[in-house]
């Protein structure tokens, strides 16, 4: 009883904590930490994001921590995403159960960017000099089934950034629950992401020289820019069928920070635990909100007891080319 107890005031903070985000299309694009909001997992991306109430293993540490220690065993999952403006984002993680403790789990999200020529204020046609900003997400999962209802889950993310001379640095964290009433196939979910302090570049890039100083150099006072953090409510049922049809409904609010609030409707069906087609559909009244639909499927194949699980998913964008993601998973 004390589990329970403790798990509905903690919920309860989290609803509490939530009306702290106001969101407002004004602030879009002045969060800093972007990389932060680049999905991970070919099932989640395929179903919006609306995965919430429903996730399982390394991926879940992304959407939902709480959904880490809803898998047994060990796990290992690879992904490669090619995204916009030829960037291309690579993620692996793994994740395993310590005894009676709870489930651990490592994540690396890494953002290649590629190579950019420098250009100055005396020579803006370019100097000849390359370089290749780099952007990573190092994060540490801790998951644990509170009662035979509750799941709670927490991630801590290291941010790192990096452009030519200049960085930045900052911790974000993520806390998450997952409830099964065992009720009628009705699971609820409910994350609160990209907490922490503000992340401000520095570094001797910035430094000028100024005639008044003589040979000195100056270096301006940069502004720090707030994480773009979020509070994300998540619904999932699963009417009852056969052994071999598996259905699955979804729905999901986000409440955001840094623009409009965001709504997700997702469906997916399964046929015998091997085959998955899954889409979705976001849904922001933000003005040129670029994601819509989405679209993906999945594939699970058992060898010597260990589970391979390979996906891929799909996502049209407004305003550049539509997303694609493939993802690699092995469970033993």
């Amino acid at each position: 009883m004390n589990k329970i107890k403790l798990s509905l005031v903690a919920m309860s903070a989290l609803l509490v904590a939530s009306s702290a985000f106001a969101g407002s299309s004004l602030r879009v694009g002045s969060a800093g930490g972007q990389e932060l909001l680049i999905p991970v997992g070919a099932r989640g991306f395929a179903l919006g994001g609306g995965v919430i109430a429903d996730v399982t293993g390394v991926e879940a540490t992304f959407w939902n921590p709480a959904g880490v220690s809803r898998q047994d065993g060990t796990e290992v999952m690879f992904m490669n995403m090619p995204y916009f403006a030829d960037i291309t984002v690579n993620f692996i993680g793994a994740s395993t159960q310590v005894s009676d403790l709870g489930t651990f789990a490592f994540s690396g999200k890494f953002v290649d960017i590629g190579s950019i020529q420098e250009t100055t204020e005396a020579q803006p046609e370019g100097t000849g000099v390359t370089f290749s900003p780099t952007l990573s997400v190092v994060g540490l999962t801790f998951s644990r089934q509170m009662t035979d209802k509750v799941n709670f889950g927490i991630t801590a993310n290291f941010i790192n950034e990096r452009i030519a001379q200049v960085s930045a640095n900052s911790f974000a964290f993520d806390i998450g629950f997952m409830f099964e009433p065992q009720w009628h196939g009705v699971q609820l979910g409910m994350v609160i992401k990209n907490v922490g302090p503000s992340i401000k570049y520095s570094g001797r890039g910035f430094d000028r020289q100024d005639e008044d100083l003589g040979p000195r150099s100056v270096r301006p006072l940069n502004a720090a820019a707030e994480l773009p953090s979020f509070v994300n409510l998540g619904i999932k049922f699963s009417p009852p069928t056969d052994n071999e049809h598996q259905f699955s409904f979804m729905g999901n609010f986000q409440s955001n920070n840094f623009s409009r609030d965001l709504w997700i409707g997702a469906f997916e069906y399964g046929y015998d635990d091997k085959y998955f087609v899954r889409g979705a559909y976001n849904y922001s009244d933000q003005k040129d909100y670029q994601y819509g639909l989405s679209v993906g499927g999945g594939i699970n194949v058992e060898i010597a007891e260990t589970r391979f699980t390979f996906e891929a998913a799909w996502r049209e964008a407004e305003f550049f080319e539509s997303d694609v993601m493939f993802t690699g998973k092995v469970l033993f």
